[in-house]
């Protein structure tokens, strides 16, 4: 009894281990690792707490699970090969990502050196949970229960291309690419050595590879935006669309500049003395009265400016209380 209830514990903290990758976007922290829109990051604590609960869970895991921990592949590297077999795998990744850097920076991007560290720490962290939780614990898992290697190796790649979540919306094919052939290379190196130790310094050389070479976690090219510009959405210009900008569009509409007060407009003309038009025949009932000529009307003035309400608020720096009652 004791021994089915680890097993199910075990197995309970495998889920949450993969929910924690699942969520590694909110963190910041694998191919997320690069800044949100306004340029920032998450807090450095908020990355390290991922880190951190990764490798609590990992440990909770070997120590929780009743049966032979030495299949779930958590050990030490144990000789040259595997040493040998992991940069190998890494040279190829240094490769992928020179060649990723050229196709989509036109060259090699370095980051600043201020973000060297935090590439590095990313690198290592996320290499180590990912690596101890697919390629450790979950492929073997899946060897234990009887599964082929090369369907075990298969299910746990596309189990961990799923998790991280790379490929939603369309996603990005590189990253697509790159932690599928992280979860089958990966796979296989621990299946022939017995350990994730290769898995992880091919993982870890990889990442840090496309940092180095692009200047960004996901290898996203660069964009520059010039310091006197900003999003689109925030120009205020002539052609702002008002909703964007929080204006009533029918203020916009609207001609004049105060509730109430009409518009400029040209003053009515003066009317005219009628000109006595030339003497006409006298009928029978009398004469006949003269119909008022025809006379060009006078100049009239041009209508002052409309003034809409929106450019009145953007000359008076915005609205007070006296403009609630605006229609």
């Amino acid at each position: 009894m004791e021994e089915q209830l680890r097993v199910l514990v075990a197995l309970g903290l495998v889920l949450i281990l993969v929910l924690l990758r699942l969520d590694s976007r909110r963190f910041g922290v694998g191919e997320y690792d690069v800044p949100d829109a306004y340029g920032d990051k998450p807090s450095v604590l908020v990355r390290l707490a991922w880190y951190a609960a990764g490798i609590v869970l990992v440990i909770a895991v070997y120590v929780i699970y009743p049966g032979d921990r030495d299949a779930l592949g958590l050990l030490p590297p144990d000789g040259a090969t595997t040493l040998l077999l992991g940069f190998g795998a890494g040279a190829i990744g240094i490769a992928q990502a020179v060649a990723i850097a050229y196709l989509r920076c036109g060259g090699l991007r370095p980051p600043a050196p201020r973000d060297v560290p935090d590439g590095l720490v990313n690198a290592l962290g996320t290499a180590f949970v990912d690596e101890a939780t697919f390629r450790g614990i979950v492929l073997g898992l899946l060897l234990v229960l009887g599964v082929e290697p090369l369907w075990a190796v298969l299910i746990q790649a596309l189990a961990y291309v799923l998790a991280t979540r790379v490929g939603r919306g369309g996603g990005d094919w590189y990253l697509v690419l790159v932690d599928l052939a992280i979860g089958l290379v990966g796979g296989w190196l621990t299946v022939l050595t017995g350990g994730i130790a290769a898995a992880f310094i091919a993982d870890a050389v990889t990442r840090l590879a496309i940092v180095l070479a692009t200047g960004s976690a996901d290898a996203a090219p660069i964009v520059v935006v010039a310091d006197d510009e900003g999003p689109e959405d925030w120009e205020f210009g002539d052609d702002a669309i008002p909703e964007e900008i929080g204006v009533d569009p029918g203020l916009v509409a609207r001609p004049w500049s105060v509730a109430g007060v009409a518009p400029a407009t040209a003053p009515a003309a003066a009317p005219t003395a009628a000109a006595p038009g030339p003497p006409s025949a006298a009928g029978p009932m009398g004469p006949t009265p003269a119909g008022p000529a025809s006379v060009p009307p006078g100049p009239v003035a041009p209508p002052g400016p409309a003034t809409s309400r929106l450019d009145e608020l953007v000359s008076d720096g915005g609205m007070d209380d006296s403009d609630a009652s605006l229609p």
